[in-house]
């Protein structure tokens, strides 16, 4: 049922939605307690009541899942401590009070969640507030709402039943209690003939202790946090000759804003399921990403938002750090631009470039005479020529996308003062792109050939080269950047088109101190992963940059490129509240290794795709639950429950298991790896669903349930040769899904990273006898953990519930 609070915020709320405000504090009233024993005993998923439990105290939980508003650090803080708010803490009360002398609500000009938690506990707490216009308004929109509500939300009559049969119990005990107490003598012979009957049931009853065995919370939470941990994270990863060496970067992303499920996919995602395979594999690997945090954007945002650039790099950074974090993107090095290293680099390679490869230019550009600077593109805004678009910046339209340059604005005017800008000489600096051309020709043809470009890629960048290059201007009028180190241009810093690719080179030195054995060395195969809009940038901009250094730089082996990824039916809005980002996701409560697999084997590899909540459920409920969910579960429960909670022993392996395991060895050698190694990401996870349906069609053929197979023994050779299709499986889903993979393994008894888990692929690969090998990765009677389900099925209404709070257009 839809409540009236709509008027607290300007729109419907849900039941569930309504229950995080009233529940702020588990003593407000019996209004409250009524209202949560009738969603109890509603019809709801057990996650949704979990949920409820688990996070209906959260401040953040409460206030972004019902408005999703964004709120400054100041404004946060003052949440937290409005939510734990006692009665001596005087200060914050004075601070509210304060708060209401200057405005009209907690959070503006309207009322917000603030007001309404803020009501609660000041009620509660019996607090004389001065703020009496203020108590009196919330009264008036809450109390009545209280009301109605307790009047809708009766008490059910069945937890009444319950109730009465608890103290019926109880009275009935007594009762037993009293009249043990005067027939002592009897009693005894009761219970001594009790005990004769219970223990000949016992006898009687089959052995089953061990298959009720119950799940404890302990064991669950355990299981729920099992993460994979290679033995060498957070190492020093050198250089090392004996090894095939990859390097492995994905695309910057831009610090100042929050990346949405397509930014996920479109790079860090992508590069992680190839570096986790390339570890696997026993490749010698290093993946390094970081923020990119210089230039125009970031001095605008911190403009917004009342703080220095460097704050807004530290904010936005933790914040993108912790996103890939819930993600399981286990990086070698994730750092930023921001750092000494990074000039340094980044002054060493222009100085290189200098100025054999450089022209300087004078040229016309906007400057404000208020603020008495030159203005870059987005500091200028205006007019649309294209579309008449009101607030189009200086680079571009964001009604119509058409690129612009701020000279082709119509009437406009300086971001910073609204006044408007006049046209004023400066002098910026060039690469010469022209003469550097010839060469890059040669090393992008040969390059495509030997790293087997994509077509979309090849085309792109020979589409760069047949224009013909131009000159291209690398410095700009700016404050937040990497110095220009010539005297002359002292005022002036590098553009962060040229400096942010610099940033791979830089981030690694932050990592290794001896960051050229990396990027100076060509042994180094290096591999990069971004959307379809940063190829040229990856292809032409900065392997000209590197090449005109005359030094000896690593440059590119493979580029492996998406597509967009869009939002059901339209595209990601974090103003409009559209879309799943990095800083809400964890708000949906569905496990990160969901969002992986369906990014994964959605991702848009030759064409857009679209993220849609009914293929989202469908992915779950139809792939992941009756295919690999289904083999863990009947394969690991079977052996646990019929084989003394262990790998079965009494093994007679015969030609039709050797054939099983021949074709499944096949696959995965064959297709599986083959794959990985043409960077076919979702192909690889298609095949590695194809493994694990190989191994369920072995079980159904075979039929280890049955009772003949059982007398023979045949049941014992065939769920230990699943078992050990299951720890391939296993291996082969890591990439895509690494928190599943150590939960199987952890299921199959391995409790324990090795660092021959780390590199199972070439464990594999290298088996002299790959039959013996298959039988040895889960040594017979090897104890299992107690099985656990891997997956839960969504419902219809969970999905409609994400949809509607993560909007759609």
């Amino acid at each position: 049922m839809i409540f009236a609070f709509k008027k607290l915020s300007g729109k419907t709320l849900s039941v569930l939605s309504i229950l995080k405000i009233f529940h702020v504090d588990r003593n407000v009233g019996l209004k409250f307690n009524q209202c949560i024993k009738k969603i109890q005993t509603q019809d709801l998923p057990d996650e949704v009541l979990e949920i409820e439990k688990q996070k209906i105290f959260g401040a953040f939980s409460i206030v972004n899942f019902l408005t999703r508003k964004q709120r400054s650090p100041v404004q946060l803080d003052r949440l937290w401590r409005i939510f734990g708010l006692k009665k001596e803490q005087q200060q914050t009360f004075t601070e509210l009070e304060e708060i209401l002398s200057k405005q009209r609500y907690l959070e503006g000009k309207e009322v917000s969640e603030a007001d309404v938690v803020a009501y609660i506990r000041i009620t509660r707490q019996q607090v004389d507030f001065n703020s009496k216009q203020w108590v009196e308004e919330l009264g008036n929109i809450v109390n009545p709402i209280l009301t109605e509500v307790a009047s809708q939300y009766k008490v059910d009559p069945s937890i009444k039943e319950k109730i009465k049969q608890k103290k019926d119990g109880k009275e009935a005990k007594t009762q037993k209690d009293t009249k043990d107490t005067k027939e002592p003598q009897k009693q005894g012979q009761q219970e001594t003939k009790q005990e004769d009957q219970a223990k000949k049931q016992q006898q009687k009853a089959p052995k089953k202790q061990k298959e009720v065995q119950q799940i404890t919370q302990e064991y669950q939470d355990k299981f729920n946090s099992l993460k994979v941990k290679r033995i060498n994270h957070g190492q020093p990863i050198d250089f090392d000759p004996k090894r095939k060496n990859i390097l492995i970067t994905s695309a910057l992303p831009y610090v100042n804003n929050v990346p949405h499920l397509g930014n996920i996919i479109g790079c860090v995602l992508s590069a992680d399921a190839y570096a986790r395979y390339s570890r696997l594999r026993g490749y010698n690997t290093l993946y390094v990403c970081g923020t990119d945090e210089y230039g125009t954007a970031t001095e605008v945002k911190a403009i917004q938002e009342g703080m220095t650039p460097q704050q807004i790099c530290d904010k936005f950074h933790a914040i993108h750090k912790q996103c890939y974090e819930w993600f399981d993107i286990d990086f070698d090095y994730f750092g930023r631009t921001s750092t000494p290293i990074h000039t340094e680099i980044t002054q060493d390679i222009f100085n290189h470039l200098h100025p054999k490869f450089t022209t300087l230019k004078t040229k016309e550009q906007t400057f404000c005479e208020s603020c008495q600077r030159f203005l870059s593109d987005r500091y200028v805004t205006g007019i649309c020529p294209s579309c008449a678009f009101e607030d189009a910046r200086g680079d571009q339209c964001d009604s119509c996308q058409k690129l612009l340059d701020p000279t082709d604005l119509i009437e406009p005017k300086c971001y910073i003062c609204k006044a408007a800008p006049i046209l004023k000489d400066t002098t910026h600096l060039y690469i010469n792109l022209p003469t550097i051309q010839p060469q890059l020709e040669k090393w992008l043809i040969e390059a495509a050939e030997k790293g087997k470009w994509s077509q979309n890629s090849i085309g792109m960048s020979k589409g760069w080269l047949k224009m013909g290059l131009l000159e291209r201007c690398i410095t700009r009028d700016l404050t937040w950047g990497v110095q220009v180190p010539l005297e002359e241009l002292k005022k002036k810093v590098f553009y962060v088109w040229f400096d942010a690719p610099i940033g791979y080179l830089s981030i690694t030195g932050n990592f290794l101190k001896d960051w050229k054995q990396w990027w100076m060395n060509q042994d180094v195969k290096l591999y990069q992963f971004m959307g379809k809009d940063n190829v040229p940038f990856h292809t032409v901009i900065f392997p000209s940059t590197l090449l005109g250094t005359g030094q000896n730089y690593t440059l590119l082996h493979h580029i492996s490129t998406t597509e967009y990824l869009n939002y059901e039916d339209g595209k990601f809005s974090k103003s409009r509240g559209v879309g799943v980002f990095g800083d809400n996701v964890q708000q949906t409560n569905i496990p990160p290794e969901i969002f992986r697999y369906y990014l994964l084997i959605n991702r848009p590899e030759k064409s857009d795709s679209l993220f849609t909540w009914k293929d989202f459920g469908d992915k779950n409920n139809n792939e992941l639950l009756p295919n690999l969910g289904n083999l863990i579960n009947r394969t690991l429960k079977f052996s646990y429950e019929k084989f003394d909670q262990a790998v079965p022993s009494d093994v007679n392996v015969i030609d039709r298991d050797v054939d099983f395991i021949k074709l499944f060895l096949n696959k995965f050698t064959n297709e599986y790896l083959v794959a990985f190694e043409n960077v076919e990401i979702k192909n690889a996870l298609k095949i590695a669903n194809e493994l694990s349906a190989t191994v369920n069609k072995y079980l159904q053929d075979e039929k280890p349930w049955e009772e003949q197979n059982k007398v023979s023994k045949r049941t014992d050779t065939v769920i230990f040769v699943a078992i050990n299709a299951v720890r391939i499986v296993s291996a082969a889903y890591e990439p895509f899904i690494p928190s599943v993979s150590a939960k199987i393994n952890f299921l199959l008894g391995f409790e324990k990273r090795t660092q021959e888990d780390d590199i199972i692929f070439e464990v594999i690969l290298r088996a002299p006898d790959q039959l013996a090998g298959f039988l040895n990765l889960v040594p017979k009677g090897q104890k299992l953990n107690q099985p656990i389900t891997l997956f839960k099925e969504f419902t219809q209404q969970q999905l409609d519930h994400w949809k509607a709070i993560y909007g759609s257009q």
